[in-house]
């Protein structure tokens, strides 16, 4: 490690991805607080888990399952309709205070995108250096994968399928933070 404090200016260019874990079903539980607390997923308009709140997760439901596997797995998850017109009120309000956070703490070298199309995501791989994610929960990572399969490397916790994922970069003890921040410096350097 260098003797100076590593900031955000202390790279020339970054592009930051924010993937927003449980982001559906945490609208559903703003929307309607009486959810809190509870296991609640998302899409049961097309019969598949599209989001699962933390609690859902904690019992061991993952995204993209069936919901009868949902319901066999949690008898007591509570299955809504995905409402996405509501949900991009919602990303748009949460991006705005991200990025204005984050723009009064960087400098002009950091772009910042908003959303970005699945299409352009390979383009977004393949300029930067590390892919980095730090959920927490997750079914199958695949843009981890998607970051690998244009050559870069990965920093993850070891969380659920990362460890079957990640094979190129570095898995992290799940919530080690200062691990996981000297992971990502070491594979930038």
């Amino acid at each position: 490690m260098q003797d100076q404090p590593l900031t955000i200016r202390s790279w020339p260019q970054a592009i930051l991805h924010l993937d927003a874990d449980a982001f559906f079903a945490s609208c559903e539980q703003a929307i309607h607080p009486e959810l809190k607390g509870k296991p609640v997923i998302t899409g049961k308009e097309r019969g598949i888990v599209a989001a699962a709140s933390y609690e859902a997760k904690a019992r061991g439901i993952k995204r993209a399952i069936g919901l009868i596997d949902a319901k066999r797995i949690c008898p007591d998850v509570i299955a809504l309709p995905s409402d996405y017109e509501t949900y991009s009120l919602f990303s748009v309000r949460m991006f705005e205070i991200y990025f204005r956070k984050l723009k009064n703490m960087s400098d002009n070298d950091v772009i910042f995108t908003g959303f970005v199309p699945d299409k352009l995501l390979p383009q977004y791989f393949a300029a930067c250096d590390v892919y980095v994610t730090a959920s927490l929960w997750e079914g199958f990572n695949l843009p981890a994968a998607e970051a690998q399969a244009c050559g870069k490397r990965v920093v993850a916790f070891d969380i659920g399928p990362h460890s079957e994922i990640v094979k190129k970069g570095v898995l992290v003890k799940k919530e080690n933070t200062k691990e996981f921040a000297e992971a990502v410096i070491k594979l930038l350097r």
